[in-house]
């Protein structure tokens, strides 16, 4: 019983210790000149406002947490100098209640993946191990012990022989949760079974590291949900913490880090010293891989070396064209669009980062640095809802990368991923950037026995018959309609409209329907895992259980082989136009 009470206490005294932010406003201040960069500087200094971005250069928006007892007087001076200011959040803290109020208590550890919710660092390492124990593609290592005796894990997906490695690390800054949830996602993908792992894991190996920083991470959960750095403690000056994304040696110690341990962008004693860059570092070293990638978020950019300095390095171009590819298929998932180019001239220099070290040091021909969802209006406190379009997103634009890299092309993947059958799709994208309108026409062959659903083929040639009647009708009401008006009979009119509403909708009901089937049909008949087609909301949504793209991923590649639900029949080809919604008009950093 005692010990129940101290337990209570104990939490009680935690709950209570732990930060809060009732009245913080995050703010996107906007400095015109050199002058106005100085003076956000001093406010920054004079008001103890916390930097979300650390971008600090004129014609550039940085975001800002006020604390209320700061905020009227912050935003006088920003007005009388005439910077636009915008309230992105209104209450920090309401927002962190919110996302910890959908976060529920589960009654077990989770040995599954799940992409509704986000997960403690128990809770991500007990998925590690279910997927071991689960798929024989998983091992998993340790790559490092942090300062408080956590391990640093790494997730090995690999079908066997010796192959080149590509290395995905997230979570280095604690309070980024979405870069760890795509972590999962990633590794759920390349676990999955589909064609399109299969052809990746048929020529790469991937190290996943879902979280590099775990002190930080889990203080995230329990004291103060915008903790940054790790949790290294720096004596009677009562601060704690190194950022490790400013402790490797590429360039250490230059712009864009501090050498003050209460800096959110301490660099630490000297290189290396930080067990997270370490483990990073070792396991790096130890595999040698083709590309790094490193996720942080948040701002929306792919970005290559350098940070430390504006000089580009010698394959720039290279990396450039690389991570061209990889936004154009990010974008092409949901209409996120990503900005890309060197850290230093994209967001800000900021020396000792990983994939500067990856580059310089590691020899490693592409390192990129992607900064996920969204642009700052929740910023880390990204919902939960938002987690599974980032990852899809995010994998498309990675496998786009990676195929870019090696030189691949759609045309040079396998010509049906699903046995049995025969696909062929032609098709363009008619802007380069962005998805407007892209027509595909797609013929599917096959015969009547290689349906396993035959009921479903019946009732959608059956309900396509009936709407090829409900077309001719409707156009028949419309010329009676047409007539009646010529002859002025109002009554008449009326009766002839209330038919071809009604007639319309039945057919928008019916039209609904033959989708639905479709749908059955198209996944009674594949194979599961086959079934996903990122360039379509709808079936972005329904994930891989529903469409299927095996590997489409960037607008400027070929369109040769893109699996796109049609109306299979016992016919022997049948065509189907498919015309994609405009991406153009989506809003960045939101899903669909």
């Amino acid at each position: 019983m005692r010990a129940a009470v101290l337990l209570l206490l104990g939490l009680a005294a935690l709950a209570s210790a732990a930060t809060t932010f009732h009245g913080y406003r995050v703010v996107s201040v906007t400095p015109s000149t050199s002058a106005q960069v100085k003076l956000v500087k001093f406010l920054i200094k004079r008001h103890g406002l916390e930097e979300w971005t650390h971008t600090l250069k004129p014609r550039v928006s940085m975001d800002l947490m006020v604390p209320p007892s700061s905020f009227r007087a912050v935003l006088k001076t920003l007005y009388k100098h005439h910077m636009p200011v915008t309230i992105k959040i209104n209450n920090v803290q309401a927002l962190i209640d919110e996302q910890m109020k959908q976060h529920r208590v589960l009654d077990a550890l989770p040995r599954s993946f799940d992409h509704t919710r986000y997960h403690r660092l128990n809770e991500i390492y007990s998925i590690l191990d279910g997927v071991e124990t689960d798929s024989e593609l998983v091992t998993t290592y340790v790559a490092g012990t942090t300062y408080e005796g956590r391990d640093i894990r790494v997730a090995k997906v690999s079908s066997g022989g010796s192959k080149e490695v590509i290395w995905i690390d997230c979570g280095i800054h604690a309070r980024e949760w979405v870069s760890p949830a795509t972590c999962l996602y990633i590794l759920d993908q390349l676990t999955s079974g589909s064609s399109e792992a299969t052809r990746l894991l048929d020529s790469y190996d991937f190290h996943i590291m879902p979280s590099a920083n775990p002190d930080g991470y889990e203080y995230t959960w329990t004291d103060n949900r915008i903790w940054r750095k790790n949790r290294v403690p720096y004596g009677s000056l009562g601060c704690h913490g190194t950022d490790p994304n400013r402790n490797f040696d590429s360039d250490f110690g230059g712009p864009g880090t501090s050498n003050s341990p209460c800096s959110d962008i301490y660099h630490g004693p000297s290189a290396f010293s930080e067990k997270e860059s370490q483990a990073i570092r070792d396991s790096v070293i130890s595999h040698n891989p083709k590309m790094f990638f490193t996720l942080h978020s948040y701002s929306q950019l792919w970005m290559t070396p350098y940070g430390y300095t504006h000089n580009l390095p010698a394959n720039y171009n290279e990396q450039y064209r690389v991570a061209g590819v990889g936004v154009d298929a990010l974008t092409a998932v949901h209409g996120t669009r990503f900005v890309y180019g060197n850290i230093a001239d994209v967001i800000y220099m900021a020396a000792g980062g990983s994939s500067d070290w990856a580059y310089d040091s590691a020899g490693i021909q592409y390192a990129f640095a992607l900064e996920l969802r969204d642009t700052g209006n929740y910023g880390f406190l990204l919902p939960p809802d938002q987690i599974l379009p980032t990852g899809e997103e995010t994998f498309a634009g990675i496998v786009a990368a990676i195929d870019a890299a090696n030189g691949y092309t759609a045309a040079d993947a396998p010509h049906s991923p699903c046995t049995g059958r025969h696909w062929k799709a032609t098709g363009s994208v008619e802007n380069d950037r962005t998805v407007e309108q892209t027509h595909f026409t797609l013929r599917f062959t096959s015969r009547a026995k290689a349906i396993k659903n035959k009921p479903i083929v019946n009732e959608v040639l059956s309900d396509a018959a009936l709407l090829k009647r409900y077309a001719r009708e409707i156009k028949a009401l419309q010329h009676t309609l047409a007539l009646e008006r010529n002859t002025d009979k109002n009554q008449k009119v009326e009766q002839v409209r209330e038919m071809f509403e009604e007639q319309t909708r039945r057919n928008e009901e019916l039209q609904a329907k033959v989708t639905e089937l479709q749908t059955k049909l198209v996944v009674s008949s594949l194979p599961r895992g086959c079934l996903w087609n990122p360039l379509d909301k709808e079936a972005a949504a329904a994930r891989r259980e529903t469409w299927c793209a095996p590997a489409i991923r960037s607008s400027r590649m070929s369109l040769g082989h893109l699996l796109l639900p049609t109306l299979p029949s016992c016919v022997e080809e049948h065509k189907f136009v498919h015309s994609l919604p405009r991406a153009a008009g989506a809003e960045p950093g939101t899903a669909g």
